[in-house]
């Protein structure tokens, strides 16, 4: 989502001015705090000796209580085994994603014949691994899948020729696209996640229940109107219904 740090320092952007409308109204005192993603969806558990997370697991910050909820979180299957999500505030129906390769690319349709660039703990990227196979979606050989810790490192590859194409989200991708030269090639996905929501710990249903109540509001509002007209990239369409999603989950293996 639309995150920065302002000449003062500050953090400002969609998501700062999302929790601050969406708490007030549920009548919680919200303090923000910026934390790696790391913390809220680990990339990796180095200390089990994992060196990937594809199931989503949630990170040590949730683990240790050092956050009740994040925001800018999507919405998907994997995680809801270890996280309860809110109402969505994006429409999922508008937050597609796809192969975002050079322009002029060309790829089979199940993407076996390029070399894809995947990033850490990112929704999208579960996506992926639970559709690449023998008889799946897509067939891309392991030895052609890359996996980055982040952005800036993924996008260097795909600058570099190193990947052909990166799986990523449309609206993630915007700036990307808008700086020229890239275009997202293949079939859209459209199903890969629920909306962007508040991911909150299991044991924290009663703030779950405040943000439902008044995410549902808050969506009605001349304030959300333009917040979603300030952040354009932003699918936030007002129109989208609200869907109740499985809010509680356990983490399984």
């Amino acid at each position: 989502s639309d995150l920065n740090i302002d000449g003062a320092s500050q953090l400002v952007g969609f998501d700062v001015e999302l929790v601050n409308g969406a708490c007030a109204l549920a009548g919680l005192e919200c303090a923000i705090v910026s934390i790696p993603w790391q913390s809220v969806i680990a990339k990796n558990y180095a200390d089990l000796g994992w060196n990937g997370n594809p199931k989503t697991y949630p990170g040590v910050g949730f683990n240790d209580g050092w956050f009740d909820c994040s925001s800018g979180t999507r919405n998907t299957i994997p995680r809801q085994q270890g996280l309860s999500f809110s109402y969505p505030y994006t429409n999922p129906a508008v937050d597609t994603a796809g192969f975002l390769a050079k322009t002029g690319t060309t790829m089979a349709t199940d993407a076996s014949d390029i070399k894809v660039g995947l990033q850490g703990a990112y929704a999208v990227t579960a996506y992926f691994y639970a559709n690449n196979g023998a008889g799946k979606k897509y067939n891309v050989p392991e030895g052609s899948v890359f996996e980055y810790g982040n952005q800036a490192d993924l996008y260097a590859a795909l600058d570099s020729g190193a990947i052909d194409a990166v799986v990523y989200g449309t609206s993630d991708a915007a700036a990307k696209v808008a700086s020229g030269g890239y275009e997202f090639i293949g079939e859209q996905i459209d199903d890969w996640a629920n909306g962007v929501s508040f991911a909150c710990h299991p044991a924290k249903g009663s703030i779950v229940t405040s943000l439902n109540a008044a995410i549902s509001a808050y969506r009605e509002t001349d304030e959300f109107a333009a917040l979603c007209e300030k952040y354009p990239t932003v699918p936030c369409t007002i129109a989208a219904p609200i869907v109740e999603y499985s809010e509680v989950g356990t983490v399984g293996d």
